[in-house]
């Protein structure tokens, strides 16, 4: 995470107010909404962040608000609407197209591909005009088909990520739109088929069996069938499907971790399709190597996918499918024997690395580990995994345990804080307010004690009614805030913080909003548009990494909740921020509650002056 200056905000500001007795301001009525603003107003803001956006230098900025304004003003102002949409999309294909004249920039070995903001823009009309949003994607696959015809880099990587990028971004399409028409959903997963197969098809399909099995297992057919004869890399995919796994049985270009949908029952036929592609296309690589010269790296790599795909199986072929077995055994004997050694290699490293991080048994197997292990940094890595792997209270105090092992004592502090968040939320989990409270206390980092303190609180005003627990949490996170240095850290701390006092105190969801800002107005670059925060563990041997959802962190959200309570105050707080794309992010946050929840479209007419706005 990036931290920023070290200014901090003076002590003496009127959020001293939370050192109030919190029972005394938890047994006070519910307070009622005030003034709240009315469509054609809030239709005028709106236009008004449109006007501004023109002159914001960020491309990506411009498209967001634009994007913004067009949903919201689409119920009201119809044609105005889709011209905006338009030009937000004439704009994120010319942004594409600059973004495409630079190679994708390699970090840490990883390939980073450039944004492609035009999903940005079909996703949002996708849920208001399903059949613009499906015309939209297919001219941008088949915009990718003929480019990669054109291109006569054969074996080209980037070119091969970029097919596959695309495909991910339609499928993600194509999922938002399952709820709201699914023909148009389908079609647009089926045209898909035509780029690599990714990730996002396997996730594609387990939602749409969530609701609709027969119609994924359908499509899964269609699938089968479009990659039957393709790379070894799309059958990796593929096999997940069928077999209910969790991972991909061999090495793929992005892998996924994977949750069948509850009830799921994978389709006999389904597997024994699969498999019968999979024989098919193993026979053709190993029993004719002219079609695979063992010289070609590529061809390497696919040996050693298909020789992993039917040694990871080989369990699941002779519980589920035996009469097959014996087939799939022969195969294997053959792909083992016609594989290089490098293939050879590559199918037992993966091999192995997926036996030991077999979800079954790994805490116990970890632990036998870490009492072996005498390299010290082997053993630290080793306590890391115990760490990932514990789940449920016994485990967590387990591992609680090994922490006074680690040698590294920077990576001892972050494991310790690790575990006890995972904790923490696991004690949420179950209900366990009391010890999820004691727990969180343990970490140390300002923005993940926030976000647990949220989840606690949050659950004391779901479950239990328990206003007084929540907001002692809300305090004493905003007190710990306001003491430390100006970081977006920080900022994201009091910003969940009022966006949960939002729900039933806006006075006071607005002073933390207020004292929010003047951070903000701190920062070189704030950027509060996402509603994530990723943690990294490791040290120079390793890393770890993990995300997690936290709505009240973006600021549109917190905009939006205040503003439907006292729409005037969280203006006035929207005028402070100096940051114009923040500002305009904030102004469109609080009409949207208004505009969404208006009874019909208003005339428009004159806005009333806005709020005087830092330049």
């Amino acid at each position: 995470m990036r931290s920023s200056q070290t200014l901090t905000l003076p002590l003496a500001l009127p959020l001293l107010i939370f050192l109030a007795p919190a029972q005394a301001r938890a047994q006070a009525k519910e307070q009622k909404p005030k003034v709240f603003c009315d469509p054609a107003r809030a239709a005028a803001l709106v236009r008004e962040q449109l006007s501004e956006a023109k002159a914001f230098d960020s491309p990506a900025r411009r498209i967001s608000v634009m994007t913004r304004a067009a949903e919201l003003l689409w119920p009201f102002e119809r044609q105005t609407a889709r011209d905006i949409f338009t030009e937000a999309y004439d704009l994120a294909v010319k942004d594409f197209r600059q973004q495409k004249d630079d190679m994708p920039m390699l970090s840490g070995g990883v390939l980073i591909q450039k944004v492609d903001r035009r999903f940005e823009v079909m996703s949002a009309i996708a849920r208001l005009d399903t059949a613009w949003a499906r015309t939209l994607a297919e001219g941008v696959a088949e915009e990718r088909r003929r480019a990669m015809e054109e291109s006569s880099g054969a074996g080209d990587t980037a070119g091969e990520r970029g097919r596959s990028t695309v495909a991910e971004n339609t499928l993600g399409l194509a999922q938002s739109l399952l709820p709201v028409d699914r023909v148009a959903s389908l079609a647009l997963a089926r045209g898909s088929f035509r780029q690599p197969a990714s990730f996002a098809l396997i996730l594609f399909l387990f939602k749409l069996a969530e609701t609709d099995q027969p119609a994924a297992d359908a499509l899964y057919r269609e699938a089968v069938a479009a990659y039957a004869e393709r790379a070894a890399a799309d059958l990796a995919y593929l096999a997940v499907y069928p077999f209910a796994l969790s991972r991909e049985p061999a090495s793929v270009p992005v892998g996924m971790y994977y949750k069948a949908p509850q009830g799921f029952a994978p389709n006999p036929q389904l597997r024994e399709l699969f498999l019968e592609t999979l024989f098919r296309q193993a026979e053709r690589k190993f029993r004719m190597p002219e079609v695979a010269p063992l010289e070609d790296k590529n061809a390497t790599s696919e040996q050693a996918q298909l020789l992993t795909m039917l040694t990871m199986l080989e369990p699941q072929i002779a519980r589920l499918t035996p009469a097959l077995l014996e087939r799939a055994l022969t195969l294997k004997g053959l792909a083992a024997a016609s594989s290089t050694e490098q293939s050879r290699g590559r199918a037992e490293d993966f091999a192995r690395f997926a036996r030991e991080y077999e979800d079954e048994g790994m805490f116990d197997r970890t632990a036998e580990q870490v009492e072996r292990e005498r390299d010290p940094a082997k053993r630290d890595f080793a306590i890391a995994k115990l760490v990932l792997s514990a789940s449920g209270a016994a485990e967590f105090a387990r591992a609680e345990g090994y922490l006074g092992k680690v040698s590294d004592t920077d990576l001892r502090e972050k494991l310790s804080s690790y575990l006890y968040f995972r904790w923490t939320q696991q004690s949420v989990a179950e209900g366990q307010l009391d010890d999820a409270t004691r727990l969180s206390k343990k970490v140390v980092e300002l923005d993940y004690r926030a976000l647990l303190s949220f989840e606690i609180a949050g659950a004391a005003l779901k479950e239990l009614n328990d206003r007084a627990r929540a907001v002692e949490l809300l305090e004493a996170v905003a007190a710990d805030a306001l003491k430390a240095p100006d970081t977006p850290e920080k900022a994201r701390a009091l910003l969940g913080v009022a966006h949960l006092y939002s729900e039933f105190d806006a006075t006071h969801a607005s002073q933390v909003l207020r004292a929010a800002v003047k951070v903000i107005n701190t920062l070189p670059t704030p950027d509060f548009s996402g509603d994530t925060i990723g943690r990294q563990v490791g040290n120079k041997f390793f890393v770890m990494y993990a995300m997690y959802k936290v709505p009240g962190v973006r600021l549109e959200n917190v905009f939006r909740e205040l503003g439907a309570r006292d729409f005037e105050s969280a203006l006035s707080a929207a005028g402070e921020i100096g940051e114009k794309p923040l500002r305009a992010a904030a102004v469109l946050g609080l009409a949207s509650r208004c505009l969404e929840e208006s009874g019909k479209p208003a005339k428009p007419v004159k806005a009333a002056p806005p709020a005087k706005k830092k330049q």
